[in-house]
């Protein structure tokens, strides 16, 4: 393996480069903040979407474990992705009981880190196809910065962007990577959210805040 696969980007609350670290260190409480990419892949182009649904980046703060209720749950604050009567599912996956931080926990498509010198979006298209099995045309959407633990030994600590693409196809993902994959709609993803919180990753609630 090349050394820079094994390495993270880290960055200041602005996203200026201040370095890089080996990424098990990099992910070791108290974790550094530090570049990364996330993949939401669609099954066709939203009906509903319109050009206001970006806010500018978020910081979020989490306990241990869980995410912080965050005020972009309010309606008036919250943009709508999606129009009523939208029918589009997402593809999420289960992570690998291999990973470090939270195993077997549903999450989006995909996520990643970009090697030192490579861009979100070469990042964010390798992880796709690295995980997945999957190449689709990727649009740069938000970004969000937080942190949260996930024991007493390892967290996350995120300057990351969010990718939306759009895929109907064969799917062939590394089970090393990913455990389950699974398409569902997202009125039906949100439900699952609010039953069962603890089955999902805590970035992947705050992502789906936006949608």
């Amino acid at each position: 393996m090349d050394k820079k696969q094994n390495q993270v980007v880290l960055v200041d609350k602005k996203g200026k480069v201040i370095g890089v670290k080996e990424k098990n260190l990099a992910h070791q409480n108290p974790a550094p903040l530090h570049q990364a990419v996330s993949v939401l892949i669609f099954d066709e182009a939203p009906t509903g979407s319109h050009p206001g649904y970006l806010l500018p980046a978020l910081r979020r703060e989490q306990n241990p474990s869980e995410a912080k209720n965050s005020s972009l749950s309010s309606p008036s604050l919250r943009s709508r992705f999606f129009a009523k009567g939208d029918e589009n599912k997402i593809l999420i996956q289960k992570r690998s009981k291999f990973k470090k931080t939270w195993p077997l926990t549903w999450s989006n498509t995909c996520c990643s880190h970009p090697y030192p010198g490579e861009t979100f979006q070469k990042a964010a298209e390798r992880r796709l196809k690295e995980e997945i099995g999957v190449t689709a045309s990727l649009k740069r959407k938000f970004k969000l910065i937080y942190q949260a633990k996930y024991n007493s030994v390892w967290g996350e600590n995120e300057y990351d962007w969010v990718f939306v693409g759009h895929y109907q196809g064969k799917l062939n993902s590394d089970p090393k990577e990913v455990a389950e994959l699974k398409w569902v709609e997202l009125w039906e993803l949100k439900k699952d959210i609010q039953k069962k919180p603890k089955d999902f990753t805590p970035w992947f609630k705050l992502i789906l805040e936006r949608f």
